[in-house]
């Protein structure tokens, strides 16, 4: 008899065995979905393994084969393997990551009383919970198993069910959820049908470096390189580092033009969901439907019918964010990761995957071309370069020679000893701000905090307003009037007295694109002002609106946040302003100064992409700050410099390799315990590499509480990630963890952590 191994999207990391009914034989291939009973429910799972024997007493059969073709190819499937080996993930939570929600089907249990069971309910005289349920039953055409044991409400509900059943009282079937598909209205966003120029969320964002005519001198000479791996076709990592308005994405284009010719299907990730529409519309005027787009921002249909469009190879080139990178093709030739230093291409919950360093390691098992791209490299690729595990590529000015624009740096610290009060935007910005709107150009300020202020202070009693289930200050709304944790969503209308002394002084300190916006409107009565930051991004519509506002001129600012510092090409824009360039600076956090001067270099390659000369106002507490420095000088090398020295002397990435190990749980002494106690295991299996091995805390959590949980976290140094690989596994078998889950203790591990808050 043959046997399947079958893992199953739960928490679980090992496959289960199931054996193949007569009729489905045929049916059974690698990789494929199937429908299997798991305890009183009936999960999708995927075949990982085939065996001829095995030696359980009972093994339960497959009900259903739902794909004729295999959902996850044997290359698909050795990726999620790896993913979830590297990452100590669950296998199968991660090939639920990989696939549409809408492939991952389930069955509900339906029950409905027989005649007999009519009979018995009529002839009286039943026990309970018996003649409940079968009240309950006959009440209803049919009801759902687990909704009736919910309403029944006794402890052996279940149990009398099954009991009734065996007498033929009531009877069970079994209903698969169907998969329809459902869309957006057209032009909200982009849909799987073909896209012209000028539609989609961007408004036909084409900039003058997206309509080249002819590749620049260094141009050619990166792609020289590029065609050369692809007819080698091996697998390869280049590093493209080009400044802002160099013309990465051309570059892109054209492998993916050659890839395409070869045969091969490419994939492009960006690290956010906004910046999809723009590089859609421009690959679909180049490549017709022939591509694709994958992310999460479709809707479950739309997400399906793109997602089988891939696997049927009627696309054979995909864009999307994060999630995309476990793309279903089986002839993969090249790989584009655009922005791949940003942070986003980490996953955060679930699997806590990096999808730049997955998609590396798809390169390397599917033999592809990988493509890396960024103006601003994060350092663990920068290295990579230095050790020869990359290849770089250099794109070391604008196209047609354009120049990059000229930075000024304000600092506010004389700024506020002039004017005696906080500071807005300077004398300085709000001179050149007032030249861009008499001369009819445009201005983009950039500030990266939204809302109207951080938090709103009784000035009687010092008393803020705080989330009560995250350890976090609410921040305040002036246009819904509301003060919003941006961890959890909690929401809180605003009130005129303090809850702790009843007093009326309640003012809202600090700034936020909201309060920006307000003072702009105040001090440039006349000018066209709009504002885009996550709460605006999330009603299409009006992200279009203000998007077409600066392709067609009738905007002379933008306010937003870091929404605003990638992707956009706008060659009316010769102004942009930082309005505090330390809120990223002074985050606690060691990857601070990199993130402050990527962003600052991103947002300033907003300014001048057109013929018009660019200029940036950087305003800031830390004027000498080598970030900031650097940032001005348009410096990229000079930065690493600087910053490799500060993370060699304390032996942080790239001279290290990092695991946070973080424990949460709703009671704060148990947490506190746990991680205690965790810390001492590994204390304890770290020791044959105690000169190797670098642990810091346990400690609480920089956010000591979120979602009313509790957090403290273990973070572990060491030369190469295996040796902090086998302690974490040698503490997993530990029995003491068994009793952390049952005592709603959770240990999440993040290897190569991001957010390390």
């Amino acid at each position: 008899m043959s046997y399947v191994e079958i893992l199953l999207p739960l928490p679980i990391d090992y496959p289960f065995t199931y054996s193949i009914p007569k009729g489905l034989e045929a049916k059974v291939q690698l990789g494929s979905r199937v429908l299997v009973p798991f305890g009183r429910r009936r999960l999708t799972g995927c075949i990982v393994g085939f065996s001829q024997e095995s030696s359980l007493a009972q093994i339960k059969e497959i009900i259903e084969v739902l794909d004729d073709t295999p959902s996850v190819d044997a290359k698909l499937l050795e990726l999620t393997q790896w993913v979830a080996g590297y990452y100590f993930a669950p296998w199968g939570e991660v090939i639920k990551a990989a696939l549409p929600g809408q492939m991952l089907l389930s069955a509900t249990q339906y029950l409905h009383i027989t005649e007999e069971g009519q009979m018995a309910l009529q002839q009286g005289g039943l026990t309970e919970p018996a003649g409940t349920i079968l009240t309950f039953i006959a009440s209803q055409k049919r009801v759902r198993k687990d909704h009736l044991i919910k309403a029944i409400g006794h402890k052996k509900t279940g149990l009398q069910i099954d009991l009734l059943q065996e007498k033929g009282w009531i009877e069970a079937e079994w209903k698969t959820r169907k998969t329809g598909v459902r869309t957006k209205p057209d032009g909200i966003y982009p849909s799987p049908l073909p896209l012209t120029q000028g539609d989609g969320v961007m408004g036909g964002v084409i900039g003058p470096e997206l309509a080249q005519e002819e590749l620049t001198a260094d141009q050619e000479r990166a792609l020289a390189v590029i065609v050369e791996a692809i007819e080698w076709g091996e697998f390869k990592v280049f590093l493209l580092q080009g400044v802002t308005g160099s013309g990465k994405t051309e570059l892109y284009l054209q492998a993916v033009g050659l890839t395409l010719a070869r045969g091969k299907q490419a994939l492009i990730l960006v690290p956010e969901i906004a910046l999809t529409p723009r590089l859609m519309e421009l690959f679909r005027d180049r490549f017709g439907d022939r591509v694709g787009v994958l992310h999460s921002g479709l809707l479950p249909g739309e997400r399906m019918v793109e997602w089988r469009r891939i696997r049927d190879k009627k696309a054979d080139v995909a864009i999307g964010a994060r999630s995309a990178v476990f793309a279903p093709f089986n002839n993969l030739g090249l790989i584009v990761v655009d922005e791949e230093h940003d942070s986003a291409y980490k996953q955060e919950e679930g699997p806590r995957y990096n999808a730049r360093d997955i998609a590396v390691m798809r390169g390397k098992l599917t033999g592809s071309l990988v493509i890396l791209g960024s103006a601003t490299p994060s350092l663990e690729s920068f290295f990579n370069v230095r050790n020869r595990k990359f290849h770089p590529l250099i794109l070391p000015r604008r196209i047609l020679d354009r120049p990059l624009p000229t930075v000024e740096i304000v600092d506010l610290r004389e700024e506020k000893r002039y004017l005696r009060r906080p500071v807005f935007f300077s004398a300085r910005l709000k001179e050149a701000i007032e030249q861009r709107i008499a001369r009819g150009e445009q201005t983009l300020l950039f500030l990266n905090r939204r809302g109207f202020a951080p938090f709103i202070q009784c000035t009687d009693c010092g008393f803020v307003f705080q989330c009560l289930n995250c350890d976090v200050s609410l921040t305040y709304h002036r246009t819904e009037d509301l003060m919003r944790c941006h961890y959890c969503g909690e929401q809180v209308k605003v009130t005129d007295v303090c809850p702790q002394c009843h007093g009326i002084k309640l003012l809202p300190f600090g700034i936020g694109t909201q309060r920006l916006e307000e003072e702009l409107r105040k001090v440039f009565s006349g000018a066209r002002i709009a504002r885009l930051d996550r709460d605006i991004a999330r009603k299409w519509l009006e992200t279009r609106k203000v998007l077409a506002g600066l392709r067609d001129g009738s905007l002379d600012i933008l306010v937003g946040t870091q929404l605003i510092a990638k992707g956009h090409d706008y060659p009316g824009i010769t102004l942009v302003g930082v309005i505090s360039a330390d809120i990223s600076l002074n985050i606690p956090d060691f990857r601070a100064a990199e993130r402050t001067y990527q962003l600052l270099t991103q947002v300033a390659g907003r300014a001048g992409r057109g013929t018009l000369k660019g200029e940036v106002i950087i305003q800031t507490y830390n004027p000498h700050h080598y970030a900031i420095q650097s940032a001005k000088g348009h410096d990229y090398h000079e930065f690493c410099r600087q910053e490799l020295e500060f993370r060699r002397r304390l032996n942080y990435p790239p001279f290290s390799r990092m695991i946070a190990i973080r424990i949460e749980s709703p009671n704060q002494q148990r947490c506190q315990e746990a991680a205690a106690h965790l810390g001492e295991l590994i204390q304890q299996v770290k020791s044959p590499y105690s000169d190797k091995v670098e642990i810091l805390g346990p400690s609480r959590a920089m956010r000591a509480k979120i979602r009313n949980r509790y957090r403290w976290q273990i973070l572990l140094k060491a030369p190469r990630i295996k040796i902090l690989a086998g302690i974490i596994r040698e503490s997993l078998k530990k029995p003491y963890l068994s009793t952390c889950k049952s005592s709603n203790i959770r240990i999440n591990i993040d290897v190569d952590p991001v957010d390390m808050l």
